[in-house]
């Protein structure tokens, strides 16, 4: 089975890997020291209740204003891991995913027996996918052109006018959006949360990428959506604090019987005692968000206008990475000429309403960056 990840650095030589999307400041050293000083204790089996981890995690939220009762927390081996243990526990009939997704939501889905229902986040009068066929019309403009923009909003109003059948469904929301790097207004999210409960339906939100939203646009479900026991928020630490291969995620469940339906259905000891100590260590952090927040956004501006100068159309994004897509006509392929300069991109060919003209790259540190342009200059006059 071909892989469909970005992270690739073992089938080809890589100097820096743009596909993956991590904090470019780096591995917190209290986060390594945490990691390392578990090693003394690793002649022990993990505590599968998590007794310390949640106090750590419900005080980390409580210093966002965001009360979350200890108990309310699962953790897992990554996000992935979780979203893969919440679809076999609840076993909806149908999930509800926006498109262009992470594809491990409707992989999750499918495997846990449920229907799928991709529904376009492009906007509105243009191309919905790859090709550029463009809804109700001939889509030749559109597909000269593909998708204006994408949005959030654009979902939501396409949802409230689908007809959907009666069943246990999930609505899954990714905030911000993989690929697009879209986050969800408070309104936004609210209009979700309201109309998950009006049509009786659960609400699964990754938030793995919030961490990197500036202040002012971060509001996450647990905070904005309210009172409501069916949404389950799934996130993690290891792109925050730049760790994918420690693979230590988390989630929270309000209800009860959901998070006993989880649990009854999961491996033991799903999270080791170093990836307990260093995501314990994460939450006492102070300003993680904003620190690395900050970071992002002047470089995610130099990268956009970087790629805009070479003739790419750049998608406005709030996390900490960028959608493009290159000219309809242009016959280069841009992962191949960068992977032969020694640079990942990641490929969007594989994301539902995308094609072979869209890309994305990670925000890395300023050198990086500027390497990363110099290449796509190189390669565009080539």
């Amino acid at each position: 089975m071909a892989y469909e990840h970005g992270g690739d650095i073992y089938t080809n030589p890589v100097q820096m890997d743009f596909s993956v999307n991590l904090s470019p400041l780096g591995i917190p050293d209290e986060v390594r020291s945490a990691y390392l000083t578990a090693i003394d204790d690793l002649g022990r089996y993990p505590d599968e209740e998590g007794r310390s981890l949640r106090k750590a995690a419900s005080a980390f939220f409580a210093r966002a204003g965001i009360p979350v009762p200890p108990e309310c927390f699962l953790f897992g081996s990554g996000a992935a891991e979780l979203i893969y243990d919440i679809f076999r526990a609840v076993r909806p009939e149908r999930v509800i995913l926006p498109a262009p997704t992470f594809s491990e939501y409707g992989k999750a889905a499918r495997a846990a027996g449920a229907e799928v229902l991709e529904i376009s986040m492009a906007e509105p009068g243009t191309s919905e996918n790859g090709s550029g066929e463009a809804p109700g019309g001939s889509g030749k403009a559109a597909a000269e052109t593909g998708p204006s923009g994408f949005s959030h909003r654009a979902f939501l109003n396409r949802l409230r006018g689908q007809r959907i059948p009666g069943g246990r469904t999930v609505l899954v929301f990714c905030h911000p959006s993989n690929p697009t790097g879209l986050a969800m207004t408070r309104e936004e999210i609210r209009e979700a949360a309201a109309l998950a409960r009006e049509r009786n339906w659960l609400l699964l939100a990754d938030e793995c990428f919030l961490w990197f939203v500036e202040r002012e646009r971060r509001a996450g479900f647990l905070g904005a959506a309210g009172e409501f026991p069916g949404l389950i928020a799934v996130n993690a630490v290891t792109k925050a604090c730049a760790v994918p291969g420690l693979r230590a995620g988390f989630a929270v469940a309000a209800d009860p019987g959901i998070r006993e339906s989880i649990r009854s259905c999961r491996q033991p000891w799903s999270l080791s005692i170093p990836a307990e100590r260093a995501m314990a260590a994460a939450f006492a952090l102070e300003g993680l968000s904003d620190r690395i927040a900050d970071a992002c956004a002047g470089e995610r501006e130099v990268l956009r206008a970087g790629l805009t100068a070479c003739g790419f159309t750049v998608f406005p994004s709030d996390a900490n990475f960028l959608l493009f897509r290159k000219a309809a006509g242009d016959p280069r392929d841009y992962r191949e000429l960068l992977l032969g300069r020694g640079i990942l991109i990641r490929s969007c060919a594989n994301f539902s309403g995308l094609g072979e003209r869209y890309y994305r790259i990670a925000v890395k540190t300023g050198e990086e960056n500027l390497r990363l342009l110099a290449a796509f200059r190189e390669a565009v006059e080539s």
